[in-house]
């Protein structure tokens, strides 16, 4: 019961100003790469825009993780924002600096960076999933004998 009412407490808690500051700052950045973002693919500056749309990737992605990890319901599927983000900017600053070294490695290791990728993805999902009807069947299966004693209308 403990364990209840401590998430019941962790949704129902009270907001001071830094809670208000905090997504006050939150929305103006988010504002902020948004514009930049349209600035950018509109005056041929795509390095920079692909980095802000990581940005916004990891950021997005951190907040998500950090909330599943709060409120105990984490879910490792969530961590692929977070890394989509990081590729993004990691990317997105190889074609930024113009560095042709860096940029025949990125374009040469990207295919077999996104296999390994989707197939670890598409695995975890296998194991989660798999996991998961194991833990449902193991906590919610059990023999029930009843008889019913009395039929409302």
């Amino acid at each position: 019961m403990d364990n209840m009412e401590n998430n019941d407490n962790r949704n129902h808690r009270e907001y001071g100003p830094f809670d208000y500051l905090l997504s006050f700052i939150f929305i103006i950045w988010f504002v902020g790469s948004v514009i930049g973002i349209i600035y950018c693919f509109n005056h041929e500056k795509d390095a920079i825009g692909v980095t802000l749309v990581g940005g916004i990737f990891l950021v997005f992605g951190l907040i998500i993780v950090g909330q599943g990890i709060y409120y105990q319901n984490f879910a490792p599927i969530t961590l692929i924002f977070p890394l989509i983000g990081t590729g993004l900017i990691i990317f997105g600053l190889i074609y930024y600096f113009d560095n042709e070294r860096l940029k025949y490695i990125a374009e040469k290791s990207l295919p077999n960076l996104l296999l390994m990728f989707f197939t670890a993805v598409g695995t975890g999902m296998i194991i989660g999933g798999i996991k998961l009807y194991q833990n449902q069947v193991d906590n919610c299966s059990y023999v029930t004998m009843a008889t019913c004693v009395k039929v409302r209308n």
